[in-house]
């Protein structure tokens, strides 16, 4: 605004957005501030830290260092950029079954 950097508060004032996505059973998608709960409830489905594997793989010694640290499987993605890393969510049909660190990202933004 008039040349300068602004700021952008959502409807609560919250000035950051966690980075946070989670994929519930019922094929419903909460991101954000209202992922948060599911990290206890879900957290086979709740993706955080998406954006430090994006362009990574599997085969590089600190990615799977990395990867056991977290509740949710990563695997080598079967779906696009082959040799990359993906997401394997527990579905029961109505969630995909693998999302990219991309797509996590995407639903972020």
């Amino acid at each position: 605004r008039n040349g300068k950097g602004e700021i952008i508060h959502d409807k609560f004032g919250h000035k950051i957005f966690p980075s946070i996505v989670s994929y519930l059973n019922n094929g419903e998608i909460k991101v954000g501030y209202d992922a948060l709960p599911h990290l206890s409830t879900h957290s086979d489905n709740t993706i955080y830290n998406a954006k430090r594997f994006i362009g990574r793989s599997l085969q590089e010694e600190d990615v799977r260092a990395y990867a056991t640290e977290h509740p949710y499987h990563v695997v080598d993605s079967r779906v696009s950029n082959f040799g990359k890393v993906a997401f394997e969510l527990s579905s029961t049909g109505h969630v995909p079954p693998l999302v990219t660190p991309e797509q996590v990202g995407t639903q972020v933004l």
